[in-house]
């Protein structure tokens, strides 16, 4: 059995794997791992997948970096926003250098 980090051609082949509805099981004896191992993988993609559809980081061109909100991930951000202490404005102003020219 195989120790270490799982890697990205690893990953890849379980991705595969979940969409083909295969059990962590057959995915572990496959990859010659744990099944903990391949489930901690298979909860990892799950995490990402559902992060992933909450914000859309490309645009119709597949430009990357343009940030595209769905309606649940902007009143999840509005809802922290509230949630935040008020910075300490000492803290900004001393922060804050004025050049005298």
């Amino acid at each position: 059995m195989k120790k270490g980090k799982v890697t990205q051609t690893e990953y890849a082949c379980i991705r595969g794997m979940m969409s083909n509805d295969i059990k962590v099981a057959a995915m572990a004896k496959q990859l010659d791992r744990s099944q903990e191992v391949v489930q901690k993988a298979v909860d990892s993609i799950d995490a990402e997948t559902k992060r992933d559809q909450l914000i859309i980081n490309k645009s119709a061109k597949g430009n990357k970096g343009v940030a595209i909100m769905t309606p649940q991930a902007s009143m999840r951000i509005d809802d922290s926003r509230e949630n935040r202490e008020p910075a300490d404005p000492s803290k900004i102003k001393r922060s804050i250098h004025t050049i005298h020219g």
